[in-house]
């Protein structure tokens, strides 16, 4: 008996297998021609094929009304996923209304419905496009936007990851007009590299909505006018703020907790850091020689971003920063705790990538424990992402 069942299963799992839609000679080598073209610029992660019809159901009773052969497909991907898809036939348009689409999580996201825009009628995403990718678990694909039509020439799309035009790596470079002044410990030049990777894509509720989807490595490095460069202190205590203030260099991870993307270009982020911070001493003992002062900073941040327009948008940030100065034979342990206010100006270059920005910011640190260290940044920048080729 269980011979035979075994025996129907594979049947029948051949008989699926057999109908699923899979690529005629005449797409095979259109797809070769696609991949061609994209040889040497891109590496080729996968495909998307447009089926030929969709099945339209209703809301209320979920039961099949008819049956509509697809015009074009527009398919809209950033950061790993499908931000917008508009399925268009002759009689309406649907699209995703609620929430992205994860790409890499296409086989397990079955149930995303593209409704039409009075939300009468609804499709299953599912239905309307295959996506294959030959390597599941490799980097995301590319921000592009596909656009399939019912052309038996045009009813597939490449999915791609540039190996020469972008990568994860993004570097800041940035002056605080304080410190050219002359008058405050403000770093003069200030190098930042940070390297964004994602854990998921995948949102909470069928919103634009995720938990823990990124972290960020970062190293940064400060240049202060001389007569500020080292901190001098004449006695065993040492202001963990003033280190901080003007360290030399960091290292530091940041963890993004909580992110909610809404319309029209909004997003809040919080963000939980650690920070790993080294500045220059001079003891009294030591009049030649200075000593490095680390101290261990950990910090939750909200963050407020809206893009104005096009090449234009504003951040607004608090940050709660807990920040701990290491002992040593020459000093003792000493804590303080910091808040601080930012706010941000962004322009984006028309010619730049997506990361390509320059920026003005103005920063206000209360020092918590002592408000007479509170001091403030007022920097402009730029942000740029780096560029590597492989060949």
């Amino acid at each position: 008996m269980k011979t035979k069942l075994l025996l129907v299963f594979l049947l029948w799992a051949g008989l699926v297998y057999g109908q699923i839609n899979r690529l005629t000679d005449e797409e095979n080598q259109m797809l070769q021609n696609l991949i061609t073209k994209q040889e040497g610029k891109e590496h080729i992660l996968g495909y998307a094929k447009m089926k030929d019809s969709i099945t339209i159901y209703q809301p209320i009773s979920n039961r099949i009304v008819y049956k509509e052969k697809i015009d074009t497909i527009k398919v809209d991907i950033k950061d790993g996923m499908i931000e917008k898809v508009l399925i268009i036939t002759k009689k309406n348009i649907y699209y995703n209304h609620k929430a992205p689409i994860p790409l890499i999580y296409d086989f397990v996201k079955r149930s995303d419905y593209l409704f039409d825009r009075e939300e009468k009628e609804y499709i299953r995403f599912s239905e309307a496009i295959d996506f294959h990718f030959d390597e599941r678990f490799s980097t995301l694909p590319d921000n592009k936007v596909l656009i399939l039509s019912g052309d038996s020439k045009k009813n597939i799309g490449v999915l791609t990851r540039n190996t020469n035009l972008k990568s994860f790596v993004n570097f800041v470079a940035y002056s605080d007009f304080l410190g050219l002044l002359g008058d405050e410990p403000n770093a003069l030049v200030h190098f930042e590299a940070n390297a964004k990777f994602y854990l998921h894509r995948n949102n909470i509720f069928n919103r634009f909505m995720y938990i823990f989807p990124v972290f960020q490595p970062s190293f940064s490095y400060n240049k202060l006018d001389s007569k500020f460069e080292v901190v001098s202190i004449m006695s065993n205590e040492l202001n963990p703020t003033e280190i901080f203030r003007r360290h030399n260099y960091s290292v530091g991870l940041d963890i993004t907790l909580f992110k909610f993307d809404f319309l029209p270009n909004n997003s809040l982020d919080v963000n939980a850091s650690y920070q790993y911070v080294s500045g220059k001493i001079l003891l009294p003992d030591l009049t030649t020689n200075t000593v490095n002062a680390v101290s261990h900073l950990k910090s939750c941040e909200a963050t407020l971003k809206s893009k104005l327009a096009k090449n234009f948008g504003i951040d607004l940030s608090g940050k709660y920063i807990w920040q701990t100065l290491n002992p040593t034979e020459y000093y003792e342990r000493s804590q303080n705790n910091l808040l601080a206010f930012r706010g941000s100006i962004y322009y984006y270059p028309p010619s730049g990538n997506n990361g390509d920005k320059v920026f003005i910011r103005f920063t206000n640190y209360l020092a918590l424990n002592n408000r007479a260290d509170d001091f403030s940044q007022f920097q402009i920048g730029f942000s740029k992402s780096l560029n590597f080729n492989s060949k």
